[in-house]
């Protein structure tokens, strides 16, 4: 499996196409907050969430002269800060602080489209975030554990061939990670479609078939010509599919992605806030073969929200990292178009494929008033929802809305030279409300009995937070006590210049619970989840982070051109003691780093070994880097091999003095360099 994704690497594309978005839409500040901190009172992190005004459009983009003023927004937290970890105390606070996140992406919207139309300033201060497209990722936090050598030991061993190595390549041992294929030595039970199949591992004879079910946790079916209540929309070529098993004991669990899309004839409202409302389905098996070798024992099912990213498995306690983006086009942004509040009679002919600045039947000021009064009654049931959905209930009175992390617009403090007054300025151009990721955790031994004779479910708990930041961008990666989320973000620099950032999310696990409890923000764009590892030295916990800092473009003389070339560094920070279980939310902060790896190329495969670390960068030919980690405050490159190709993926043999090595070079390459002699590696 790692070797299939190593291989099949993306992240080059993804980068670029990053950059490229960036460079389109990040015209001035994403997060549309006033440089001169002055338009609607300076923001600040004050812990009350009624205190707090902020400027609630982008008086950056929007003009000093508006006809209108914009809607009056007040948050809690505004700058990416460690108190955004607390959660909430009351869940009414959770839904308030919706309603005002909501209120200032319907300003930002609302801006947008009276420039446009108005003044013929087309794209101009992008709302951002919040439709389901590709947005300029941001950050995540999270804690990365130490990956050591891979290997899942099973006390079940297949007698008849000799063979004990069913486990999964796992990157940290001790942690399992979920595939399509799992074996106790046994039998090799795989997912192939909405099917769970079991053979015998020494001859290959199916001996169960499991089709996965289409109802859902409460029972709800998909619809037919029958039904009159709620349903689940059903396509012919919709269909459930296993994104991945997890196994421990005389339990596997399939994690199912569906594609399904709830219906209430009863209701207008048949489009949910998230797009991925009950997309991911758990289900805990039974994975004794029964007597008739007919399909396993289903015993508990649950439902989560988000589409399904990755998943760990320790010891019996189970891990799964789903993520959303917030359908705030058909709730929210679709709404406030000018065209709404024109009568159709009185548009221009071509409006949808030339609008005018100017509308007929209706100015500027009248659209701003009738685009703020829309939003305001839109609001309110917007938030609702949007904090049902995530809770995964319809009644939140009742729920801990302390795993969900407090509603940020993800800027940090302005510090530049000269400034009369520090103000916050944008670290992403993504939206306020974009996506929602989620941990959710459970006991895969503690459900129990027969499914056949209901509806049970399985019993979870889960840590959510709101991001701007693409599911496809991100990285998970875990050791046994610390769970990192991390994706890719842009910040602005002292020169106006928006450079890449990996956002860190830390979550401690503690058995069937997880808690985030540390943000941290490196230099450069991470590769996967290989370029992470947590590491403790002298009673204290780090982090450290590979990543690679892109090339930097831009106008020289009468041409564009390359001004800067690309590097790479390693970065080490500090992460909280996962035995201290302390309250107070911390920063990452980073006490170590060795940059200008590979000028003018990129990341493309990290391993960390303890207090050894291995980089391959490639442009032309592949460095192979040998790093000492021991000193997390002075890491330093100890070594480096050239030689042609790249590797993809790199693997500890035996006692790690020897390095497996796949990648390419004129076709597929396997090589093996032996670091026994760690300043002088060998092919």
């Amino acid at each position: 499996k790692n070797l299939e994704q190593m291989l099949i690497s993306k992240k080059w594309l993804i980068g670029l196409g990053g950059l490229l978005v960036a460079a389109g839409l990040a015209i001035g500040l994403g997060v549309g907050l006033d440089r001169r901190g002055k338009q609607s009172g300076q923001a600040s992190s004050s812990s009350d969430p009624k205190s707090t005004p902020i400027p609630s459009s982008a008086p950056s983009h929007s003009r000093d002269d508006s006809p209108a003023g914009p809607l009056p927004v007040s948050l809690s937290l505004t700058s990416f800060d460690p108190k955004m970890l607390a959660g909430y105390d009351e869940c009414s606070d959770f839904v308030l602080e919706l309603g005002e996140m909501a209120k200032y992406m319907a300003n930002v919207h609302i801006d947008r489209m009276a420039l446009q139309h108005y003044h013929n300033e087309y794209f101009y201060n992008t709302p951002r975030g919040g439709s389901g497209g590709f947005n300029d990722i941001v950050m995540l936090d999270n804690e990365m554990v130490s990956p050591q050598i891979i290997s899942d030991k099973s006390d079940n061993s297949n007698s008849n061939t000799g063979e004990s190595s069913y486990g999964t390549n796992n990157q940290v041992e001790g942690v399992d990670e979920a595939d399509t294929v799992k074996s106790d030595g046994v039998h090799v039970y795989a997912a192939y479609g909405d099917n769970l199949v079991v053979w015998e591992a020494s001859s290959g004879t199916e001996v169960s078939r499991t089709v996965i079910p289409t109802t859902d946790d409460e029972g709800i079916p998909l619809c037919d010509s029958q039904t009159t209540d709620y349903c689940y929309e059903n396509k012919e070529w919709q269909k459930m599919n296993i994104a991945s098993l997890l196994m421990h004991q005389d339990r596997i669990t399939a994690i199912v992605q569906s594609p399904y899309r709830i219906r209430d004839q009863d209701s207008d409202q048949d489009q949910s806030t998230m797009h991925g409302s009950h997309a991911t389905r758990l289900f805990v098996y039974d994975k004794s073969i029964p007597s008739n070798k007919g399909p396993l024992t289903l015993i508990a099912q649950k439902d989560i929200q988000g589409y399904y990213q990755s998943a760990r498995l320790i010891d019996q306690y189970a891990h799964v990292v789903t993520s959303t983006s917030i359908n705030a086009w058909y709730h929210l942004y679709d709404h406030l178009d000018p065209m709404n509040f024109v009568d159709k009679s009185e548009r221009h002919l071509d409006f949808y494929y030339n609008p005018k600045p100017d509308l007929k039947g209706m100015n500027e000021t009248e659209y701003r008033i009738a685009a703020n009064a829309k939003a305001t009654e839109l609001i309110p049931s917007f938030a609702e929802q949007l904090a049902s959905e995530s809770l995964g209930t319809t009644d939140i009175s009742s729920e801990d809305c302390t795993s969900i992390l407090r509603l940020i617009l993800y800027s940090k403090r302005n510090d530049k030279e000269g400034e009369e007054e520090l103000s916050p300025i944008s670290f992403t151009t993504a939206g306020a409300l974009s996506n929602f990721a989620q941990v959710t955790s459970f006991n895969i031994n503690a459900a129990t009995g027969n499914m056949d004779g209901g509806h049970g479910k399985l019993s979870t708990s889960s840590s959510g937070v709101f991001v701007p930041f693409n599911s496809y961008s991100n990285s998970v990666y875990s050791s046994r006590d610390m769970m990192i989320i991390a994706g890719e973000a842009y910040e602005e620099n002292s020169d106006g210049n928006w450079e890449e950032k990996t956002v860190l999310f830390a979550f401690s696990l503690n058995g069937d619970e997880s808690k985030a409890v540390s943000i941290g923000v490196v230099p450069g764009s991470l590769l996967n989840q290989f370029s992470m590892d947590h590491y403790s030295y002298n009673d204290a916990d780090y982090l450290r982070v590979a990543t690679t800092s892109w090339a930097r473009w831009s106008i020289v003389g009468d041409s564009w051109g390359q001004t800067e070339e690309s590097s790479s560094q390693v970065t080490v920070l500090s992460l909280p003691s996962p035995g201290s279980q302390t309250d107070t939310p911390t920063n990452m902060e980073i006490i170590g780093q060795v940059d200008n790896l590979g000028k003018g190329e990129r990341i493309y495969a990290v391993r960390f070994l303890g207090t050894r670390a291995f980089v391959v960068t490639f442009r032309q030919i592949d460095p192979f880097y040998t790093l000492n980690m021991e000193d997390p405050a002075n890491p330093k490159v100890v070594g480096e091999l050239k030689i042609p190709g790249f590797s993809n993926y790199l693997h500890p043999i035996g006692d790690g003095n020897l390095i497996l090595a796949v990648g390419q070079d004129d076709g597929l390459q396997v090589a093996i360099y032996n670091v026994t002699d760690f300043g002088n590696p060998t092919q």
